[in-house]
């Protein structure tokens, strides 16, 4: 009895802070085996035609998953970008997307890197190009390449 109280009670707060700090808070909810979103107080927000979904981040996308593909929608349900085998976000208007097990980038409402590397670093974490902004580097055919997504600049890197 405790515990159903406790739960309650952490319910009740949680869905009064949320109704009063984060009016658009929108919360997954389940209908037999689709999932879609609801607000605070139950009202459904998008319809229920996902497999699976996550939590919106920062209130602006949220990661959801159908038919085995993933992508990325905003409050409104839109897609914002097309379903890929897997997809994960990188930064503002920039995901990494991957179909048979090959990579590429999603900038800008297309894609800008095409899907054909076997791997993706974060320049940060390649030891010659720590402080390059934009950038990621890509291992295609064994070679590594430096991409710039924001302007598909495709450079070898020479490792």
């Amino acid at each position: 009895m405790r515990i159903l109280f406790s739960a309650g009670l952490f319910f009740v707060v949680i869905t009064g802070y949320s109704q009063k700090y984060r009016p658009n808070l929108l919360i997954p909810y389940r209908i037999n085996k689709l999932w879609g979103y609801s607000d605070t107080s139950g009202n459904i927000k998008i319809k229920q035609v996902y497999d699976s979904t996550c939590f919106f981040e920062y209130d602006t996308h949220a990661k959801v998953y159908l038919d085995k593909h993933q992508s990325y929608i905003d409050p409104t349900g839109k897609l914002l970008l097309p379903l890929f085998e897997a997809v994960s976000y990188l930064r503002r208007k920039t995901y990494i997307i991957s179909n048979h097990n090959l990579y590429g980038i999603y900038y800008d409402d297309k894609v800008s890197v095409p899907v054909e590397y076997d791997e993706f670093i974060p320049a940060k974490n390649f030891p010659p190009y720590k402080e390059v902004p934009d950038k990621i580097v890509g291992l295609k055919d064994n070679q590594y390449y430096m991409i710039g997504f924001t302007n598909n600049e495709v450079v070898n890197t020479g490792y």
